[in-house]
């Protein structure tokens, strides 16, 4: 495969962020971290961009003193070269795969982006990156995104040109705090996130996993 482009977008926390494929594919990579989102990225061979992956906290930001918190709800501090720490909770009720992809649209619309329209397909391939990373019990840095997109014929199975990916694990959140509070943690994010490029997009769920797959024609 003629790899021209790799970006390596990783959040840490409980959320794989934003792989990016794009026939030159983008994509990103993942690991899981415990009290805070981190990203990291990678050097690429052309540009380098991140990933968000969230991770689930092991106390509460909602323990800490009301009057002066140890670190402020919500806040991102940039900690190295692309790399971003961002301090989230947890909700009471994980969100369905429409509520996400509701909060995603919605997310867009109000920053002047299209409507990700649901994709049966990419809908397929997504339960099997969800389903494949709950039973790993860890998000697999996007290993299985990439390895299916080097097969061409793939490519032509799924009716797209491009493609990318989010993931995310070990924690309970809706759907507008999964795309506000994990995926729009920083810039370089949240850029992805509102990619113009997108027109197609598919979230699943397996347990506490998260996978959303976003394509184009």
């Amino acid at each position: 495969m003629n790899l021209l482009s790799l970006f390596a977008l990783s959040l840490i926390a409980v959320t794989n962020f934003l792989a990016v494929a794009n026939r030159p594919i983008t994509l990103l990579v993942n690991q899981q971290l415990a009290a805070y989102i981190k990203t990291v990225t990678p050097q690429t061979t052309i540009s380098a961009s991140t990933s968000a992956l969230p991770t689930k906290f092991t106390t509460s930001p909602a323990y800490q003193s009301p009057s002066q918190p140890k670190t402020p709800w919500g806040s991102t501090e940039k900690i190295g070269d692309h790399l971003y720490r961002t301090y989230v909770g947890q909700d009471e009720k994980m969100a369905t795969p429409d509520e996400i992809l509701q909060a995603l649209n919605t997310y867009r619309q109000n920053h002047g982006q299209g409507t990700l329209h649901k994709d049966d397909k990419l809908c397929a391939f997504a339960q099997l990156r969800a389903d494949e990373q709950a039973r790993l019990g860890n998000l697999d840095s996007h290993a299985g995104f990439t390895k299916y997109f080097e097969d061409k014929n793939n490519w032509q199975e799924l009716g797209i040109t491009g493609a990318g990916e989010n993931a995310s694990q070990g924690y309970t959140l809706s759907g507008t705090h999964l795309i506000e509070w994990v995926f729009s943690a920083d810039d370089e994010h949240r850029s992805n996130q509102l990619n113009p490029n997108w027109t197609l997009a598919c979230a699943t769920v397996s347990g506490s996993t998260v996978d959303i797959i976003f394509g184009k024609r």
